[in-house]
């Protein structure tokens, strides 16, 4: 009966029986001890050698049926396993004793290359931790360090840099559609600023007129004034900030880099509107038999011309793209605007970034510290905080930025006569004002007259309109956590992807990690 009842049982499930051997036809008898233990296997681990992660849903739809009889799998009739970086392949044992069949289960999902269609399928968990290796900005050293002591398996560095590749591609796409949107984003909001600032001042001198306040001479200028505004909102320029950065430590007098990249952002929304990259050096061209490959390097010149080339270069791409622009903010390089000029737009200005002008005080103080024992650490931090107050408080006067210059000098030295009372604490209250960081008033009348040189020979039409490049100096610093300094990345694509996630960052914040992840161009990654 119980052997007539497994049968039914055997056949309800689908499973076609051995056939039953004949007895009558024995000629020796053994008796063999049956042993239901896993077989060790030393050549392959087993389950319990490393901790694997799991995606439960692939996991519990592989665990369904045997291959050979439809029987349910269970975990613990593993055999062995085999690794491939994160993701990982269970042989299991099945449990019908009449069924010798061992499944192959997958612990993780997995994706196929759908630009070239060939090669094996690739495994999600290990595109996703290159993906994280880039944003976190580590390599394969350190990547591998945080999973041997997490006890997971390592990824080899060849697999490693093929999905770095795999997801590079991805990133690329997506910084040159984020910094295309951006561009006509900073486009609109820059024309409609200028047609809402337009229809203020024609309100404005309607006003005038209706009440008989305007002469016919400012009546005329006005109107030559907006002839020249309906001339540029036709041309639509937008104003942008650049500045560069090397991949080596520097000096500032010394450029020996063998790499380095650019960016321009938009003054109005602060987005990356261009970036640009040169590479001096291929890792794999420099091997003895080198494979076709594409070789990065586009750049032959010295590595203090990088920063000039690589803005002409996104300027003429801006032109190109609908957007050209109006008025560009850098440091005090001349060779930037003079190439701009020449080769983009004669029309374009310029504007000197703050925190430049700043410095270039500074150093020119340091300059003369040694003549002068008063000009002390101190004395200079007061006088670049008191330029500083003062650049902020005559935005856009000229006039007031030629008295503010005297006043920076002649206040240090208790002279009172170009200060005003909107900064100025001793004409508010003479007897009791003391000052803050200094301890005593400035004497030597030889430092006073250098100092008067020293500021009075700025243009002051140039420091009344100052841009700043403190959005390109902020991305700089998330490139370097993309990129250290101290590594090595500039001689392979390596470094763009890098860059170029750091600009993702800037533009579209942490969630540009998903969005690669998902990216349907060269990899489908659904979860």
């Amino acid at each position: 009966m119980t052997g007539a009842f497994y049968n039914i049982l055997w056949l309800l499930a689908g499973v076609k029986l051995a056939e039953k051997p004949d007895l009558n036809n024995v000629v020796e008898e053994y008796e063999i001890e049956c042993d239901d233990s896993i077989p060790d296997n030393d050549n392959l681990p087993g389950l319990t050698d490393y901790k694997v992660i799991c995606d439960f849903e692939v996991l519990a739809n592989e665990l369904d049926k045997c291959v050979k009889c439809g029987m349910p799998l269970r975990l613990s009739r593993t055999l062995y396993t085999k690794h491939y970086g994160l993701g990982c392949e269970l042989f299991i044992e099945c449990d019908n004793g009449n069924c010798d069949a061992v499944t192959k289960v997958s612990t993780s999902k997995k994706h196929h290359n759908l630009k070239t269609k060939r090669g094996k399928d690739a495994w999600d968990l290990n595109t996703k931790m290159a993906a994280g290796m880039i944003h976190c900005g580590i390599g394969e050293t350190q990547t591998n360090n945080f999973l041997s002591s997490m006890n997971l398996h390592c990824i080899s560095t060849n697999a490693l840099k093929n999905r770095e590749h795999e997801v590079g591609k991805a990133i690329d796409d997506l910084t040159e559609q984020s910094i295309n949107r951006a561009l006509e984003n900073e486009l609109k909001a820059t024309t409609s600023a200028e047609e809402s600032d337009a229809s203020q001042e024609t309100d404005s001198d309607n006003e005038l007129e209706q009440n008989g306040t305007i002469s016919n001479k400012q009546n005329q200028q006005n109107k030559e004034k907006s002839k020249k505004k309906k001339k540029r909102k036709k041309k639509k320029r937008i104003r942008v900030s650049g500045d560069g950065g090397y991949q080596r430590r520097g000096s500032g007098r010394c450029y020996n880099s063998l790499t380095g990249h650019a960016t321009l952002m938009g003054r109005k929304l602060g987005k990356v509107v261009g970036l640009g990259i040169r590479y001096k050096r291929c890792r794999k061209c420099k091997s003895k038999k080198p494979k076709p490959h594409p070789c990065p390097v586009n750049f032959s010149g010295s590595a203090k011309a990088m920063e000039s080339d690589i803005l002409v270069e996104l300027l003429k791409d801006c032109k190109e793209k609908g957007a050209p622009v109006g008025e560009f903010c850098g440091d005090d390089d001349t060779t930037t605007i003079y190439r701009a000029r020449r080769e983009v737009d004669p029309e374009i200005k310029k504007s000197s970034d703050k925190n430049h002008v700043s410095k270039n005080i500074g150093k020119d103080l340091h300059a003369i510290k040694s003549q002068h024992k008063e000009l002390t650490e101190r004395s200079i931090a007061y006088l670049q905080k008191n330029f500083n107050y003062m650049l902020s408080q005559n935005k856009g006067s000229v006039d007031g930025i030629r008295q503010g210059l005297k006043a920076v000098v002649h206040h240090s030295f208790a002279e009172h006569e170009y200060c005003t009372e909107s900064w100025c604490g001793y004409l508010k209250d003479p007897e009791n004002y003391k000052h803050k960081t200094l301890k005593k008033d400035l004497e030597s009348p030889e430092l006073k007259k250098e100092l008067l040189i020293i500021f009075e020979n700025r243009p002051a039409e140039k420091l009344a309109n100052l841009g700043s490049t403190q959005g390109n100096e902020s991305l700089n610093n998330t490139n370097i956590s993309k990129a250290e300094k101290r590594k090595h990345y500039g001689s392979s694509p390596s470094l763009g992807y890098r860059l170029k996630a750091g600009t993702l960052q800037k533009n579209e914040g942490h969630s540009y990690v998903p969005q690669v992840k998902i990216f349907n161009s060269y990899i489908k990654i659904p979860g």
